[in-house]
């Protein structure tokens, strides 16, 4: 299963947008998150995706904060977990 190849890309992506606009109307979220997965959900998949199963500390901030919550059931959840464990 690739949760961004399948059926529900575009609805999970134009969430995925809304949370980080969201993010941008509080103090709560540092600008660098939604500045970060803009540019990230702008690329090709592979390229974000590389970048954000990367072994590296920005790999370790974007997994850290992501604009996925609420938008995967629990099988994606565990898809999604196990990707970033491999």
């Amino acid at each position: 299963m690739d949760l961004l190849n399948g059926p529900r890309r575009e609805e999970i992506l134009t969430r995925a947008r809304g949370v980080i606009a969201l993010w941008r109307k509080t103090d709560h979220m540092a600008p660098y998150y939604a500045d970060q997965w803009q540019r990230l959900l702008n690329m090709p998949l592979d390229d974000a995706r590389g970048l954000v199963l990367s072994d590296t500390d920005e790999g370790e901030r974007l997994r850290h904060c992501m604009p996925f919550a609420g938008l995967l059931n629990n099988k994606e959840r565990a898809e999604l977990r196990r990707l970033c464990a491999a």
